[in-house]
């Protein structure tokens, strides 16, 4: 796995993470996003079941609702399974402290 700027680049998949930018620190100035709901995540992403802690769960939320907030949710729809993916690669490699 390679850390760059903003993504990580998840070895099992080999492609650079939408997901990760959780990484990325905020300015102390700038308020954390709310997250969406856990129901409108697994929505979004077709699933009813996703991986992970609650502390993982709750990173994915804010993630998602970012995505949403940049792109809208048909792109999330239409990208629901990279996006589903990269979660399990990122819950499985264990990437969020």
């Amino acid at each position: 796995m390679e850390r760059s700027d903003t993504f990580i680049r998840c070895s099992t998949l080999n492609v650079r993470c939408s997901i990760c930018l959780f990484n990325v620190e905020r300015s102390s100035s700038e308020a954390p996003m709310a997250g969406l709901s856990l129901g409108k995540v697994n929505e979004l992403l077709g699933t009813q079941k996703l991986p992970g802690s609650d502390k993982e769960l709750k990173i994915l939320r804010t993630r998602i609702r970012e995505l949403v907030d940049m792109n809208g949710e048909d792109w999330v729809r239409q990208n629901r399974k990279k996006l589903v993916d990269e979660w399990d690669c990122i819950v499985r490699k264990k990437i969020i402290p």
